[in-house]
């Protein structure tokens, strides 16, 4: 059987993995809309509104990194979402 230790290490490296993920998708998405700005695309305004959300992605997926991650906080997705968007 695991202990707490071993369980919480493995969390650990999961919360980790997932956020190096999470990372490079927004660094993939970012390149894209910046290509599509580039080539003219999408109007600026659309450009602005998908970096803005990138942006919230980001500061969101480094919170699961955190020693107290989002998902242990019931109201993170109700009330700390605003907390991110405003910071």
């Amino acid at each position: 059987m695991d202990t707490q230790e071993e369980i919480n290490d493995g969390q650990r490296k999961i919360n980790g993995a997932l956020c190096y993920v999470d990372w490079h998708i927004i660094k993939t998405l970012k390149a894209l809309t910046d290509a599509l700005n580039r080539n003219s695309v999408l109007p600026p305004e659309d450009i602005q509104k998908i970096h803005e959300a990138l942006t919230e992605l980001y500061s969101t997926s480094k919170r699961v990194a955190e020693i107290k991650p989002p998902g242990c906080n019931p109201n993170f997705f109700a009330q700390d979402v605003e907390a991110v968007r405003a910071a």
